[in-house]
């Protein structure tokens, strides 16, 4: 149940405290690798930073090791059904109901359980999905003085979990429906069906509802909570009230104001409209019956009406039912190739095919390690090429442009890395910000870095959701076994963002011990601080 156990989340940040403050002073100690220079650690340098840091690092994992233990421990115990929800009263009870429905029919379609049983700490409500620490990630319900507040939460590839509010409601029950709309529009995606929030988009705003500024109070709560400016999130997040009753609202920004609907929506209407065009196991009615073809390259699974027509199946490579291209033969009837399946064993199937297929992609992407890792290549070397180019594409750029983790007025970045790649191998990511331009010139800004990669022949993939939401992706050489990645976001809320994923490398040449291994602050001229950025508790 405690996915997303608080002792977990206040452990790591107790621990990113602890690190902040050996950063401070470990560098009162080292003071010339707190100075503007272009490559300040020698080899010197590093190790005494591993031996300082050594026994603090060695004790937060293990802590980290048996919290995590004492947790699944907890795990393993049957939880009781949650029977009272203080957090939000009565409608509490009915957001539970319709969330646990709509994980029955995520293990429907996908064959797992993507979400887990909702979870109560303190006056939170909790609805997350994934299957094991640390790369959860799910809502958040609580109430707050500005009113009902619904947050994106996620720990992927983070070492304190990201905690974003989505949207501010003046009932409880309108957050809990935005949630469920919102779970329920994944499993539409995942299953092949148009969005809801699409056919929301193409029907445009309802007249129903209207649109304006949101309060003093709203502006404050979400800037102090996602690390934004009052400025940003004024110019980002509107109010959608109902026009005949303007006391019933929500706060959101503008990319989800598709979901204002909800607004005017009973649970019952939101499921019918969620629902349309869905087809699921759990749909299968009296008449038809699922096979499983075993000699298929891609194994799948076939409802057949009683005539022998194959009318659906369920592909397991795009996770989604679909028609298939079977006719009705002698050769369906042939149990060396089909092997029935009762309705009630479908999911416990489908999770046995996506396992199979888990590891024929695994292996096939095993067998790419040749092509995609060089063997001498190290995480000190690749994080040095990615200083390198940003380096190089900021000696290209409008002077004054600094790349660095803690832009003013937003939330903090990081870097991280992991064993993603085949047979193991790893790769680094680190996620910057960029300023030094002038207020309001960040398209100009998204436009130049997006110039440069054309020119240069990186660019490979360009997206424009709507003006102010466009990114650019870019491949550095065409040989993807010495490739970086580069992407360049012009986000909604104003910030231009750059994010850049290293070519892979031996899992033996990784560093393990985490802290800061990139520098924070990065100008043409080089680096200019290792200063690890501020996360506000």
């Amino acid at each position: 149940m405690a996915l997303v156990d608080p002792r977990d989340i206040a452990l790591m940040r107790r621990h990113n405290l602890e690190e902040q403050e050996l950063s401070k002073q470990f560098l009162a100690l080292h003071p010339h690798l707190d100075v503007y220079e272009a490559d300040p650690w020698s080899y010197e340098d590093k190790k005494a930073e591993k031996e300082f840091f050594g026994e603090a690092r060695a004790r937060w994992l293990r802590e980290g090791r048996e919290l995590g233990a004492r947790i699944d421990a907890e795990n393993a115990e049957s939880a009781a059904e949650l029977t009272e929800i203080d957090v939000v009263g009565a409608p509490g009870q009915e957001l539970v109901a319709r969330y646990n429905d709509w994980r029955q029919r995520w293990s429907d379609v996908a064959g797992k359980q993507e979400w887990r049983p909702p979870e109560v700490t303190g006056d939170r409500l909790w609805f997350c999905g994934g299957y094991a620490r640390p790369d959860w990630a799910g809502y958040l319900l609580y109430k707050a003085p500005a009113g009902y507040v619904v947050s994106w939460v996620t720990a992927e590839r983070q070492a304190i979990p990201s905690t974003v509010v989505e949207a501010i409601f003046s009932r409880s029950d309108d957050a809990g429906k935005y949630i469920i709309a919102r779970i329920g529009d994944f499993l539409r995606m995942k299953t092949g069906v148009t969005r809801l929030a699409q056919s929301w988009q193409s029907e445009g705003m309802d007249s129903r509802l209207i649109h304006g500024e949101a309060s003093d109070e709203v502006v404050g709560y979400i800037a102090r909570c996602n690390g934004l400016s009052t400025d940003a999130v004024r110019q980002s997040v509107r109010r959608f009230s109902v026009r005949s009753d303007p006391t019933v609202h929500a706060d959101m920004a503008p990319t989800g104001k598709e979901f204002s609907r909800v607004l005017l929506l009973s649970y019952d209407d939101l499921d019918a409209r969620l629902s349309e065009g869905m087809l699921t196991a759990g749909q299968v009615g009296p008449g038809y019956w699922l096979t499983v073809p075993e000699t298929e390259e891609e194994p799948k699974l076939l409802i057949r009406s009683t005539d022998g027509k194959a009318v659906e199946g369920y592909a397991v490579s795009s996770s989604r039912w679909e028609p298939m291209p079977y006719t009705a033969t002698p050769a369906l009837n042939d149990p060396a190739l089909w092997q029935p399946v009762a309705a009630e064993d479908v999911s416990d199937v489908q999770a046995q095919l996506h396992l199979l297929w888990d590891h024929k992609q695994q292996a096939a992407f095993d067998a790419k390690a040749p092509e995609l890792v060089s063997p001498e290549l190290t995480e000190s070397a690749v994080r040095d090429g990615i200083v390198f180019y940003t380096v190089e594409i900021l000696k290209r750029m409008p002077d004054g442009l600094v790349i660095g983790f803690q832009a003013p007025g937003l939330p903090p970045l990081s870097c991280s890395s992991g064993p993603v790649g085949p047979k193991g191998a790893w790769n680094f990511q680190s996620r910057y910000w960029v300023w030094g331009y002038p207020e309001g010139a960040n398209d100009q800004i998204f436009d130049a870095f997006k110039r440069l990669f054309d020119g240069w022949d990186w660019t490979y993939r360009y997206e424009e959701f709507q003006r102010d939401d466009r990114s650019v992706d870019a491949w550095t050489d065409k040989n993807k076994k010495y490739a970086y990645h580069v992407t360049v976001n012009r986000q909604p809320h104003g910030g231009v963002s750059m994010t850049w994923t290293s070519p892979y490398y031996p899992g033996k040449y990784a560093d393990r011990e985490g802290g800061l291994r990139m520098p924070s602050e990065i100008t043409k001229d080089g680096i200019r601080s290792w200063k690890p950025p501020v996360y506000k508790r």
